[in-house]
C-alpha cells in the first residue's frame, strides 16, 4: 500500500473541504488507493491564503489538539494526474495535479513517519495500529473479504 504525506491544513481540506485536487511538482504515475499522511509540518501561508477566501481554517495548536500531524488520517484514490493548466478545478495550482476521489477520514488517526512523494506503507505496521470500525472502514474502501474461519 502506498501513502502520501501533505502538510496540514491542506490534508483537512481533502477529507472536510472538499479538495479533490493534491497539487505537486512533478508528474506521478501511480493510481488507485493511497493512505494520505498528515505531515508534522503546518503551512502557515496556506492557512492564510484559505481564510482569505472566506474558508474557516483550523489552526496549528487544533491539529496539535486533535492529534492529526504526523499521523495517517485516512485514504483516497488518485484517479489521475494532470497539468494544471488543464483544469478549472478552483483548488488547482500545479504545476501538476494529483486527481482524487472517494475520501474516508479515519475516526482514529495513526501515527506513521512520513516522507517526501509517494512512499510504501507496512500493512503489518498499520494493522497494528488501526481502531476500532477503522479497521471495517479500510476493509470495505480495500473491498477486503474476510476469511472463513
Amino acid at each position: 500500500m502506498k501513502a502520501l504525506s501533505v502538510r496540514q491544513p491542506w490534508a483537512h481540506a481533502i477529507f472536510y473541504m472538499g479538495k479533490d485536487v493534491e497539487n505537486r511538482s512533478c508528474n506521478y504515475r501511480y493510481r488507485g488507493p493511497i493512505f494520505v499522511h498528515a505531515g508534522k509540518t503546518y503551512d502557515r501561508d496556506g492557512a492564510i491564503y484559505l481564510q482569505e477566501r472566506g474558508v474557516k481554517v483550523p489552526s496549528r495548536r487544533d491539529f496539535l489538539h486533535d492529534g492529526t500531524l504526523g499521523r495517517i488520517i485516512g485514504i483516497v484514490t488518485i484517479s489521475d494526474c494532470v497539468p494544471e493548466y488543464k483544469l478549472t478545478n478552483s483548488w488547482a495550482a500545479g504545476p501538476y495535479c494529483l486527481m482524487l476521489e472517494n475520501p474516508l477520514a479515519f475516526e482514529y488517526p495513526f501515527k506513521y513517519q512520513g516522507r517526501l512523494g509517494i512512499f510504501n506503507v507496512d500493512m503489518g505496521l498499520v494493522a497494528s495500529k488501526i481502531r476500532n470500525g477503522d479497521g471495517e472502514a479500510l476493509a470495505r474502501y480495500l473491498n477486503i473479504k474476510k476469511r472463513a474461519a
